[in-house]
């Protein structure tokens, strides 16, 4: 996924901040990208401090390995799922 394309959908989230109190709870999967190019599409988790970490707080509450057959069958030797949350400034 495009980088510019992110960078736009961060700014996007704030009426869901407004909604939730300004916390939210993101899950994104990591993976090699030269492996498969989505969807769901690899975001790593330096990406997604750089992409939210200058509009509030970012805690991972959990990663996982969730390789699942459908994904190892596309290619994949690896995926992480984490799941953040993001508490806005």
């Amino acid at each position: 996924m495009n980088y510019n394309w992110r960078l736009n959908y961060v700014p996007g989230l704030d009426k869901e901040f407004q909604s939730n109190m300004g916390t939210y709870k993101q899950r994104y999967v990591d993976y090699d990208p030269s492996k498969m190019s989505g969807s769901p599409y690899s975001v790593s988790q330096n990406e997604v401090e750089n992409l939210f970490s200058k509009k509030g707080t970012l805690e991972v509450l959990e990663t996982r390995n969730n390789l699942e057959d459908r994904m190892r069958e596309r290619g994949l030797d690896w995926l992480n799922e984490t799941v953040y949350l993001f508490e806005k400034n």
